[in-house]
């Protein structure tokens, strides 16, 4: 694992658009990448023009939506995206798969003698929160990888395609999964009913508008536990809440950057990355993670 990467030198989200794995995206569902990034750059372009702008949930069409199916192991999850709705969260974005698939290859029992992620990705007796956890993708894979202790939040307005796919999901994840409401601006008042501190901390595609980017990093560093991490499945969206993301980052956080060789082959996304922060000791000293620590 590369720690402390030059984050702010990342350049601008310009790239080709990135593969989609064969197992999970068929041909006829390659368009649904088309799909959510036209959604998100509706979104983004309504959030630039109006200094009042409210994301909605434009009704729960999730019939009309494509569904993406994302194999765990031996399971298969099937997520239906509501993109009638003009919330980005209502969809399913690649930074999720990414994780998880990043969490399978290398999740015990790992057939790589090899694994540099044992601690990592041991969840065994480890509990656990997913922030802005949209349809849920990134939190039930996580659940199939043993991250069992887990509850996954997001706002109102996502509730109900959360919902949608936990109970869709509920005879392969054999239970309903725990899900709370969570305004990151309100994180500290909400702290004490989702009782932290946890030992891990999930988050993909979480960085897209600035204003977000404070609140956000407060909460994860509400809730992680001082010895615990955050996963976090990144991808640039909005170069000025990357540069504002990354800044206040290091500032909390030890960033280690998982090398793109690392991720699984099928889902190694030319824009997505896999990042785990942990949180700076006191006094400001740090030490850098070995590999097979982790």
């Amino acid at each position: 694992m590369t720690s402390q990467p030059n984050i702010l030198a990342t350049p601008s989200s310009s790239h080709a658009r990135p593969e989609l794995g064969p197992a999970l995206f068929k041909k006829r569902k390659k368009s649904n990448l088309t799909l959510i990034k036209a959604k998100y750059e509706q979104v983004a372009t309504r959030k630039t023009q109006s200094n009042n702008y409210e994301p909605e949930l434009g009704g729960t069409k999730f019939t009309d939506s494509p569904v993406i199916e994302l194999p765990v192991r031996t399971a298969v999850l099937s997520l239906q995206q509501d993109n009638g709705s003009l919330h980005v969260g209502t969809s399913v974005w690649p930074c999720s798969l990414v994780l998880v698939k990043f969490a399978e290859r290398w999740a015990p029992p790992s057939p790589d003698a090899q694994n540099p992620y044992p601690n990592l990705l041991d969840f065994h007796g480890k509990r656990a929160v997913e922030l802005g956890a949209g349809c849920g993708a990134a939190g039930m894979g996580l659940f199939l990888l043993g991250l069992t202790d887990l509850v996954l939040t997001d706002i109102p307005a996502v509730m109900p395609a959360l919902k949608h796919n936990l109970k869709r999901n509920k005879p392969v994840l054999g239970k309903t999964l725990k899900h709370a409401i969570v305004h990151w601006n309100k994180a500290a008042d909400q702290a004490k009913s989702l009782s932290p501190p946890y030992d891990v901390v999930v988050a993909t595609d979480v960085v897209y508008i600035e204003e977000t980017v404070g609140p956000l990093v407060s909460t994860m560093e509400a809730l992680v536990k001082d010895d615990g991490v955050v996963l976090l499945g990144y991808q640039l969206r909005s170069p000025e809440a990357h540069q504002l993301f990354w800044e206040m980052c290091e500032r909390v956080f030890v960033i280690e950057k998982v090398p793109h060789q690392d991720l699984h082959p099928d889902y190694a996304y030319e824009e997505a990355d896999v990042f785990v922060l942990r949180k700076k000791q006191k006094g400001g000293l740090t030490q850098d993670a070995a590999p097979d620590s982790l």
